[in-house]
């Protein structure tokens, strides 16, 4: 495929599982298993990373959430939180699933059913952990889709979570 039908080019925001959003800054070609292969550079708030040019369908990135899927999500947060399972390992399971998928509308639906749960009892530090990372990463995606301070996002959120709590 050549660079100009790429999917993605430099400036677009996209999504990694593991590192979260990023910018592509800049393509170059980069040394890999002793061969140059071009490479995009992404930055993060936190990291760089370089992801080779063709692997755009890798489940692990994805282009930053579409408007629409934004407002899927945020309808599903504002629904009353789903009880979680009493079973801890079941519940960090679940975590660790959504984390690594990566997937915004699940991350919407863990972060409305973590909130919820935390109203009810106190959350193990692995949960509160990943409230507050998944959160954080929620905001900063809704923050460059909605092109909207990152404050602001995270006030929107906090803002309808305390919503989905009114619907019980």
């Amino acid at each position: 495929m050549s660079e100009s039908a790429l999917p993605f080019v430099k400036g677009d925001w996209i999504v990694h599982a593991l590192y979260g959003i990023g910018q592509i800054m800049k393509t170059e070609n980069r040394p890999i298993n002793g061969r140059n292969q071009r490479c995009f550079l992404v930055e993060t708030r936190d990291c760089e990373y370089w992801v080779p040019v063709g692997t755009e369908a890798n489940p692990r990135i994805r282009p930053v959430v579409s408007p629409e899927r934004l407002r899927r999500a945020l309808t599903a947060l504002r629904k009353e939180p789903i009880l979680m399972d009493q079973d801890h390992r079941v519940r960090k399971t679940l975590i660790h699933t959504v984390m690594k998928d990566g997937l915004f509308l699940e991350m919407a639906r863990l972060i409305r059913d973590l909130y919820g749960r935390a109203r009810l009892s106190k959350l193990n530090d692995t949960e509160k952990n990943a409230l507050d990372g998944i959160m954080e990463r929620f905001a900063r995606e809704w923050a460059v889709s909605a092109d909207i301070p990152m404050d602001e996002a995270r006030a929107k959120l906090e803002s309808t979570l305390e919503q989905s709590l009114l619907a019980t």
